[in-house]
């Protein structure tokens, strides 16, 4: 394969990655200027109680539940995925994807951490925090780094699943994790709708970066 046709192929691997970022910035814009304020309202104060805004709607039960779903995304735990499955990689002998699923990741968790400085935006005041959070709104750390580590771990173990209904299953999975925890961080309190909608929009073109590994042709690599 020619020089130029390899960074040819590499840059039409990267459009769905900028289509991505590109809505993330459109959507960001929306956001700033306040147009979806009131849908943020809305839909936060829809997960609590009518009669007390300070408690969750639902069983007693139901806010333990949704602590362990967002404890899913925390970092630590989502560190601990990441190097376990890596470890798995390298015995499967998938080296290069044992490399760039953590490397991916943690370059992923930075950016997210260095969005959610630049933008500054104050997390909900309208109900109190069922959570401790601990740095500012937008996007979501959670959902951004909950899509990123679990659907980059679902497409590293991709081929080594037989069958395609388990490799659909995978993704599925993968999906519906980082639909939960961002998900949680609304009924928490600790986030708007929009920061969680960011979270995965940004999430899933960090996730896209992945298709980059496709020019690699070496049988080695997985």
């Amino acid at each position: 394969m020619s020089v130029r046709l390899k960074i040819f192929q590499r840059g039409f691997e990267l459009i769905p990655s900028f289509i991505l970022a590109g809505i993330f910035l459109v959507f960001w814009s929306k956001v700033a200027k306040g147009h979806l304020d009131a849908i943020d309202r809305t839909l936060l104060l829809a997960f609590r109680s009518p009669r007390n805004s300070d408690i969750l709607m639902g069983p007693d039960w139901l806010l333990q539940f949704v602590r362990n779903i967002t404890f899913l995304g925390d970092s630590t735990f989502l560190l601990l995925v990441i190097f376990a499955v890596s470890f798995f990689l390298i015995a499967k002998k998938a080296y290069f994807n044992a490399f760039l699923l953590p490397a991916l990741s943690l370059s992923g968790f930075w950016a997210v951490s260095l969005l959610k400085d630049f933008f500054g935006r104050p997390r909900p005041a309208i109900v109190e925090y069922l959570s401790v959070p601990n740095s500012a709104s937008f996007p979501s750390g959670h959902a951004a780094n909950s899509t990123i580590a679990y659907i980059l771990t679902a497409l590293a173990l991709f081929k080594l699943v037989p069958g395609r209904y388990a490799r659909f299953s995978l993704i599925c999975g993968a999906l519906l994790l980082a639909v939960l925890i961002g998900t949680s961080r609304i009924a928490l309190g600790v986030h708007w709708p929009s920061d969680v909608l960011g979270g995965w929009i940004f999430g899933l073109s960090w996730c896209c970066l992945w298709l980059l590994k496709n020019s690699r042709t070496d049988a080695q690599y997985i």
